[in-house]
């Protein structure tokens, strides 16, 4: 009777530390995801997918930026705020914004996704609570600035094709505000 009470207790033991293994595990790998993962294209899986912020459509129509799919879906709450509020790594902000200035402003701009892009951080510009990233490629010049935060992170961008300035503005929750002289418009849909 003690060898089977030995035996279930160390089934027992056994069974609760594969449980407390695999929560972690999981817990793990739902919190590595980084903002770009949560929402993608059902069609093409792409990270690269817009919703007009500030509107009644918001986190219900949805386009994606690579293939130009669009669906309707209200995603629950707990993703679509962490998919919103999430830092975005910069090489990602370089090609959201050229999608975004592409697709939904319709510039004349090229496919980010097929240049052969050079540069990334700026270390003579960056300091312990600004990062500046400078990135070109064909014709395009982007720079990207920003404080590093762990959500609710402001990114400041200027696109420039040859000396012109394509674009000035910033990237805040996933919402593209346009600088134009001394003001600032958020931009919720083509024109």
């Amino acid at each position: 009777m003690e060898i089977m009470n030995h035996k279930q207790a160390t089934s027992m033991i056994l069974l609760i530390a594969v449980v407390l293994a695999s929560a972690y595990l999981l817990i793990s790998y739902r919190a590595s995801l980084s903002g770009e993962d949560l929402i993608r294209c059902p069609k093409d899986g792409s990270p690269y997918i817009w919703t007009p912020i500030g509107t009644r459509s918001e986190n219900f129509l949805w386009r994606c930026l690579k293939c130009g799919y669009t669906w309707r879906k209200t995603y629950p709450d707990n993703i679509y705020q962490r998919w919103l509020k999430s830092p975005l790594k910069p090489d990602f902000v370089r090609d959201y914004t050229l999608l975004y200035l592409r697709c939904i402003r319709r510039l004349e701009i090229p496919d980010p996704l097929t240049l052969n892009w050079k540069g990334g951080r700026n270390a003579s510009a960056s300091t312990s609570n600004l990062e500046v990233y400078n990135y070109h490629a064909s014709n395009i010049f982007i720079s990207i600035k920003y404080h590093p935060a762990p959500e609710n992170v402001t990114y400041v961008i200027l696109v420039k094709s040859g000396n012109k300035i394509v674009w000035k503005g910033s990237l805040y929750n996933r919402g593209f505000i346009m600088l134009t002289g001394d003001v600032q418009r958020r931009q919720q849909s083509s024109r």
